[in-house]
């Protein structure tokens, strides 16, 4: 076999160089500049899929796929104008306002999830009346 070191076909950074945030931006880079052949990836946070193939536009992910990364919560309603009309949006907004609108959501979502946690907590067994620690039910 022969050695293919030095080759132009070998990115010349090594990934192993960078972590995190820094590793996916070198990989979207070295997709856009098609150092990297046969190589798909899918950016969660700007809905957008890399690739050698140039398929970039979040439309080849459906109109169903790009809400559920917005609004997972949702079950999106294809006979639905509002949530077409929703998911059009979504498509054409810049990155960083698809990836601003998903973390405020996905902020919110998870709020929401907290104070349902505590009101359950509230409802424990030992605890069957409801009322918040600390404070005294009157038996009216």
């Amino acid at each position: 076999m022969s050695d293919n070191s030095g080759s132009k076909d070998e990115p010349t950074r090594p990934l192993k160089l960078h972590a995190n945030d820094d590793l996916v931006a070198e990989i979207k880079t070295r997709i856009v500049n098609r150092e990297l052949k046969e190589a798909v990836l899918f950016d969660m946070s700007t809905g957008r899929i890399y690739s050698d193939l140039e398929l970039e536009s979040r439309r080849f992910l459906g109109l169903d796929a790009v809400m559920k990364i917005v609004f997972p919560m949702i079950a999106f309603d294809a006979d639905s104008r509002t949530h077409c009309r929703v998911a059009d949006l979504l498509i054409d907004l810049p990155d960083n306002d698809f990836s601003a609108l998903r973390s405020v959501v996905q902020a919110e979502i998870q709020e929401g999830l907290s104070r349902l946690v505590v009101h359950f907590e509230n409802l424990k067994p030992n605890n069957p009346t409801g009322a918040k620690e600390g404070t005294e039910q009157s038996d009216d």
